[in-house]
């Protein structure tokens, strides 16, 4: 393989000549050197043609730019690989051959080597890791004086970027675009002599890179992005999120948009290609995709069946999504999901070389929280730790342990390194995700960044409880206990309000000690509340609670029967609410449908002594067995 090395300098006379012998002192030797001078104002023409006799040559450029005299460097030489040179370095004698022997496959692009500093300042020496493409998007460890095959130059997009390379390194910049080509890198044995002083262009911009942050640093303001969004079919929704996709101010050229439509709805599919063929964005992909069933996104996730139904689909959408990337980040956007306008940029300058993820909040569908969490739950215990939003005046940018994919920019590598699936005993895909992702990696959340979460008619999402606390069941139910129970002192519910984010408990105010054993565990809580998470059917009660509370949960219970006894036994005044007379079918978790009087009292074994129907509800009063 025949070796062009291309020095570049500007103002670098006096470093220019052990460069020149450096090269020409190689034990394998190279088959051009090219001397690139860049608007110098000093004699580094005269020191270049001190050796045009032993085949130096030379080249005058006004460019101001390293970037564009490297290229027009290559443009002038003919080498199968090319070696840049600053003209303040120096190669070991064996750094051509050394690094020649690296290239043994035609993968292999770039072939680079440690430091060993000298001059001015330092003397240490690196130890630059082994090359995976992610570690080298993170951070660079190639210095520009790497041997780079011709041909992975001249298809490589860094040349078409104009970049501040006062800011944005441009051999930092060159090698991200390589390692997104495909091609391999290799390191050699053979070492750069790297010289420190204070001219050098690093030491001057070290400043203004350290204020301008990663985001410039490392070229993301450059960057293609993939957004990719799932359609569920919600009309509301996508007239909401088309007209965000047309606000949004990340450059729409610069995104490639894909659209996951897994409605099974022609009308809606329909809609989205009318869409599509107004936008602005040149690069969309629109697929259709059947995860289950259509609708499922809506049905109601308190059936857990549904619920994991709706988990292992998003599965699927999401192992499709990693096998459509094809950038460095990823902007997942759920379809009912709107962020600020320019949410992309301000989630992609959080990121720093440690950090796999940065999310906007948004309030959860399901319960008056974010979908954002601080730490997981004990092994054997569902759900998380909700997170909890900054007081003002504080930090808005904060390192979680999860959050909902609704709206998060990934790095693409956590992505594909991660198989979507539910094992045995997970309950939720996103929680399992974080909990896979190593330790190492930092997860931000930009609190001033928070979305909104529609709901039905274009409405942000109201939770649970928002939907269900004016129904006059739950006032019936503390009317009824303040009627047979008004001197209280205890009080038990039994798997219904807590965990679903439902406030009622508050309502009975006057009783001092109020407890919840639940099946869920969301990490809800209430205060004054004491939550327990068990089966009721095996849970030991500790002590006979005045009232019993158990409020649309018999009709889901396989052994009503069995229910409705231990019920009795646990409290002295037992009160239940069932649906009344629901068309079965009319819930899918339903086991009893229709429910009425007749089915009461073959549970209880006694007829309640008082009730009223509110709400399409039976509320029923029971002496227990303890009264």
């Amino acid at each position: 393989m025949l070796v062009s090395v291309i020095i570049t300098s500007h103002n670098y006379a006096h470093f220019l000549e052990p460069a020149i012998l450096s090269v020409l002192a190689q034990t394998a030797r190279p088959h051009e050197i090219l001397v690139v001078d860049d608007s110098s104002t000093d004699n580094t023409r005269e020191v270049a043609e001190r050796f045009a006799d032993r085949g130096v040559k030379y080249l005058r450029l006004e460019t101001g730019s390293v970037h564009k005299a490297r290229r027009a460097g290559v443009q002038q030489t003919s080498g199968d690989v090319v070696l840049f040179l600053d003209a303040d370095n120096c190669l070991a004698p064996d750094y051509v051959e050394c690094g020649l022997k690296e290239f043994v496959t035609l993968k292999v692009g770039v072939v680079y080597a440690d430091l060993q500093r000298f001059g001015q300042y330092d003397h240490d020496r690196t130890n630059f890791p082994p090359f995976t493409r992610g570690r080298l998007l993170r951070f660079n460890f190639v210095d520009a004086c790497a041997l780079i095959r011709r041909d992975a130059l001249e298809v490589c997009s860094a040349w078409d970027t104009d970049l501040d390379e006062f800011l944005t390194p441009e051999d930092d910049w060159m090698f991200q675009c390589l390692a997104r080509d495909g091609w391999e890198f290799r390191k050699q044995k053979g070492l750069v002599w790297y010289r420190t002083h204070d001219g050098q262009k690093n030491r001057r911009a070290y400043g203004d890179r350290k204020k301008a942050g990663y985001f410039i640093l490392r070229g993301l303001h450059l960057q293609q992005v993939t957004l990719f969004i799932p359609l569920a079919g919600r009309d509301y929704a996508w007239a909401e999120q088309s007209r965000f996709l047309e606000r949004q101010s990340w450059p729409h050229d610069h995104i490639r948009l894909v659209l996951c439509d897994t409605s099974q709805n022609a009308d809606f599919t329909r809609q989205v290609r009318q869409w599509i063929a107004t936008c602005d964005y040149p690069d969309v992909r629109h697929f259709q995709f059947a995860p289950d069933r259509p609708g499922i996104a809506d049905e109601c996730r308190y059936d857990r069946q549904i619920e994991h139904d709706v988990q292992v689909a998003m599965c699927r959408i999401y192992n499709r999504l990693r096998a459509a990337i094809g950038t460095d980040y990823v902007w997942v956007l759920e379809d009912d999901i709107i962020p600020p306008d320019d949410a992309l940029e301000r989630l992609m300058k959080h990121f720093g070389r440690d950090v796999a993820c940065v999310g906007a909040p948004y309030p959860s569908r399901w319960d008056p929280k974010y979908v954002v969490w601080s730490a997981d739950r004990k092994p054997g215990q569902k759900g998380v730790h909700r997170a909890v939003k900054p007081p003002v005046g504080e930090s808005q940018l904060q390192t979680v342990r999860g959050m909902g994919f609704g709206c998060t920019v990934f790095r693409s590598e956590v992505l594909l390194d991660h198989i979507f699936r539910m094992p045995r005993g997970e309950p939720y895909y996103d929680p399992y995700f974080y909990r896979c992702l190593p330790d190492s990696w930092k997860r931000l959340c930009d609190w001033s960044c928070e979305a909104q979460h529609l709901g039905p008619r274009g409405r942000a999402a109201i939770s649970y409880w928002e939907g269900r606390k004016d129904l006059q069941y739950y006032r019936q139910t503390v009317e009824f206990a303040r009627k047979h129970a008004p001197e209280a002192k205890s009080l038990l519910d039994v798997g219904g309000g807590v965990s679903l984010g439902c406030r009622y408990l508050e309502w009975f105010d006057w009783i001092p000690d109020r407890r919840s054993v639940e099946r869920r565990d969301d990490e809800h809580s209430l205060d004054g509340v004491q939550v327990e998470y068990a089966k009721f059917t095996e849970w030991k009660p500790p002590q006979s609670f005045d009232v019993v509370l158990c409020l649309q949960v018999l009709e889901h219970q396989e052994n009503a029967r069995e229910f409705a006894q231990k019920l009795l036994q646990t409290g002295r005044v037992v009160i239940v609410s069932v649906p009344y007379r629901w068309l079965a079918g009319t819930c899918s978790d339903h086991r009893h449908d229709p429910v009425d009087e007749v089915k009461l009292r073959e549970w209880f074994g006694c007829d309640p002594i008082e009730s009223k129907i509110e709400d399409t509800r039976l509320v029923a009063v029971y002496q227990g067995a303890a009264a």
